[in-house]
């Protein structure tokens, strides 16, 4: 089998560059190429690629944005003109990270690792982990995907967040979008110096509350200035303490 390839680059120079060298690799099939991640996560979805070759600095969403919302599993070599994302890059699985500009020595070292990876998976061998995103890395942006429709929300214009079990519900001052990812992993990715976990199911950025008031012996109700009202455990009023020094 064929490794099904493709590549997303917004420069059209660095896709044809690396077009050039995949072409010599007979293991590897060039699907086609997208130019950002909105056509990526189209492409993907269509084609259905077994490795990515993908630009970390893209327009509209970046590279580890666009891993948000990918469902599918997939090889991912990062490629890149910027070293600081190297950690990212390696935390997110990725097989290898490519600093441009990279001469084709670099890069055939890096398909050689794809080569091999796919080749154990498909003979059945223990093979490392094709694609897991790393929910600590701090971000100002999360990005949602609802059906066809992306939605970028800015963390700063996060109200709170609620459990649904596996999902969590984001609620902005506008809107409220559903994202499958559990609460334990907002609270890990977000900043705790701004956002608390008040209650077992829910987290608040400490900027919209205005008022706590209590509640029963041992809980309270935290009240937003957007005229809502969530709950407060007892471990959560100790950390609103701490955080809020009242």
């Amino acid at each position: 089998m064929k490794i099904k390839t493709l590549i997303i680059d917004d420069e059209k120079l660095s896709r044809e560059l690396i077009r050039s060298f995949l072409i010599k690799y007979p293991q590897i099939a060039i699907i086609d190429e997208a130019v950002d991640g909105f056509d990526a996560l189209q492409k993907i979805n269509s084609l259905n690629p077994d490795l990515l070759i993908l630009d970390i600095q893209m327009p509209k969403i970046n590279g580890f944005e666009l891993l948000q919302v990918i469902e599918k599993e997939v090889l991912i070599v990062f490629i890149t003109a910027y070293d600081e994302y190297a950690l990212q890059a390696f935390e997110n699985n990725a097989i290898d990270y490519l600093l441009k500009p990279f001469s084709e020595i670099r890069f055939e070292k890096a398909i050689n690792k794809v080569i091999d990876i796919f080749t154990n998976k498909n003979n059945q061998e223990p093979a490392i982990p094709t694609l897991k995103i790393l929910q600590q890395i701090k971000t100002d942006r999360i990005v949602v995907k609802t059906g066809a429709n992306i939605d970028v929300v800015l963390i700063e214009d996060i109200v709170y967040i609620e459990s649904l079990g596996d999902y969590s519900v984001i609620y902005t001052a506008t809107k409220k979008i559903i994202k499958q990812k559990p609460l334990k992993e907002f609270a890990d990715m977000l900043d705790d110096r701004l956002f608390i976990r008040t209650h077992k199911s829910f987290i608040v950025n400490s900027k919209y509350i205005i008022k706590i008031e209590k509640f029963t012996k041992d809980s309270y109700i935290s009240v937003l200035s957007t005229n809502v009202k969530v709950p407060v455990s007892k471990a959560g009023y100790k950390e609103l303490r701490d955080k809020l020094d009242f």
